[in-house]
């Protein structure tokens, strides 16, 4: 590679700094110039110091001079050097203050701005190279993907649950004779013993050392015997990382790899937009190797103090102990589950309309009162398993698909765009042109038009109870009026006497 070059490049004017030169040659110590620096590196200017002061600093003075140490009187006289940074120069007199020289920045020559070209132009066809293949192993996807939905009679777009979770994310081993001898030995000594009490590799190795059939080792194999253990590792490691329920550590693995780079992204999407995020993890199973993190802006931890009154890493904890307590199991009732997905409809509505505004929902309808009417529309529902009906009219399983679905973001509102906007208008124009309803209309009764004869009295006592008027509420029995009573109790006693009073008349 090319070799740096000596001066580092400088767009500022060389004029000011000459002009600074001569007057500091003469004497002139009222004079004003240039300061390369302070905020930002702009340039301002200061009063120009004494002539031996200055001469050091633009490094004209004679040799042997004294240099103070610190940075300010290299020849670069800025914060931002190449080697680091060097003071800024703050709280330092005006006389004191270093003062930068200009550095030209060189131009390339022709044989390296031809390599240059050259360099782009082979990137740029191995690009092209590189799509091609790619979109050459799509299409051939594609059919292999079709074959195998016509094979098992599934429907035309279905995809399998291992086609979709790409390509495994944990970071690839090489696989030794040794690893794999001793993977071997564990599934031979493990082979009757129940989930849970399983031997860790210390064990396994310790029992191979004492058993007769397993105390040989890799390296005492011969070169056929080690790629046969290599291979069968590589194929178990392979079927570990596509597999629809990896192993424990495989898990932990793939948590750790995929949080960095979902952090990394969210941190250059906070940098790049000036927005912020907060996310929390947190595992459902006690035994899962799975560790509860958080991560986030630096403005959401102020935010749940100021807000809340909380600490973040308490809400993490609490996090922690909810999905433990909770193991993906809901003991919600259907009635529970219905007023959520409603509750949840509505809201996820309201989050895209103005302020105070309020719509409906409607299903039969939708195309007409939702989408015509206001130009909004659901995405992600409905799906393959997931009827667009209400939620009354929903299974248990459909209603946790269609909250999850909204809680977590595969289902939303969103405003229709215009394009969307007029091919909506004009499918409606051109319905309405047909005579084509756009609603469906209700079945008309059989004695429309009419007249109904009224309901017989004669049964009375055997029909239903009549509504009644309350009148005041202060009669005995009333649901807001006192019930009447004596104002004295009397006892047991009094009742005999009255009823020998009464024998006796």
């Amino acid at each position: 590679p090319p070799s740096l070059p000596i001066e580092i490049p400088s767009l500022l004017p060389t004029t000011p700094f000459n002009a600074a030169n001569e007057a500091f040659e003469n004497d002139a110590s009222d004079a004003s110039f240039i300061r390369v620096g302070g905020e930002h590196n702009v340039p301002r200017s200061f009063d120009a110091p004494d002539s031996a002061n200055a001469a050091i600093a633009l490094g004209n003075a004679p040799a042997g001079a004294h240099i103070e140490d610190g940075g300010h009187g290299t020849p670069s006289g800025a914060e931002n050097a190449l080697d680091g940074l060097e003071p800024s120069g703050e709280g330092l007199d005006d006389g004191d203050r270093p003062v930068g020289t200009v550095r030209d920045r060189g131009k390339l020559s022709k044989e390296k701005l031809a390599r240059k070209k050259v360099t782009t132009m082979v990137n740029r066809e191995k690009r092209q190279a590189a799509d091609q293949d790619a979109l050459e192993m799509r299409v051939k996807w594609d059919e292999g993907r079709a074959a195998y939905n016509m094979k098992h009679n599934f429907a035309a777009d279905y995809i399998h649950p291992s086609f979709a979770m790409g390509p495994p994310v944990i970071s690839k081993r090489s696989a030794s004779a040794s690893n794999a001898l001793n993977s071997r030995a564990s599934e031979y000594f493990n082979r009757d013993r129940p989930r849970g009490q399983k031997l860790k590799m210390p064990a396994v190795i310790a029992m191979m050392k004492a058993h007769p059939e397993w105390s040989t080792k890799a390296s005492e194999m011969d070169e056929a015997e080690q790629e046969e253990l290599r291979n069968e590792l590589n194929r178990k490691r392979e079927h570990a990382d596509k597999a629809l329920r990896p192993t424990r550590l495989s898990q932990s693995r793939t948590l750790d790899i995929l949080l960095k780079k979902i952090d990394a992204d969210l941190h250059r999407i906070e940098d790049q937009t000036d927005s912020m995020f907060f996310m929390m993890t947190a595992k459902r199973v006690h035994d899962s190797s799975v560790k509860s993190g958080i991560t986030g802006s630096e403005e959401v931890y102020n935010f749940f103090q100021d807000q809340y009154n909380l600490d973040a890493f308490d809400i993490l904890r609490d996090f922690q102990l909810y999905a433990l307590r909770k193991r993906g199991v809901s003991g919600e009732s259907h009635d529970k589950l219905r007023e959520t997905a409603v509750k949840i409809i509505r809201s996820s509505m309201s989050s895209i309309l103005k302020a105070g505004v309020q719509i409906a929902m409607r299903y039969i309808s939708y195309d007409v009162d939702i989408v015509e009417k206001h130009h909004i529309k659901i995405i992600g529902w409905p799906t393959q398993d997931v009827r667009f009906v209400k939620p009354a009219d929903m299974t248990p399983q459909e209603l946790r698909k269609i909250i999850k679905a909204f809680k977590t973001g595969a289902a939303y509102w969103r405003p229709l765009t215009n394009r969307e906007k007029k091919k909506v208008e004009d499918d409606a124009r051109q319905r309405e042109e047909a005579g084509i309803l756009a609603k469906r209309q209700r079945a008309i009764r059989s004695d429309r038009g009419r007249t109904h004869k009224r309901k017989s009295a004669g049964d009375k006592e055997n029909g239903p109870a009549r509504k009644r008027a309350r009148g005041d509420n202060s009669g005995e029995g009333s649901s807001t009026g006192k019930f009447k009573s004596a104002e004295t109790i009397g006892s047991d006693e009094d009742d005999d006497d009255e009823e020998e009073v009464s024998n006796k008349q």
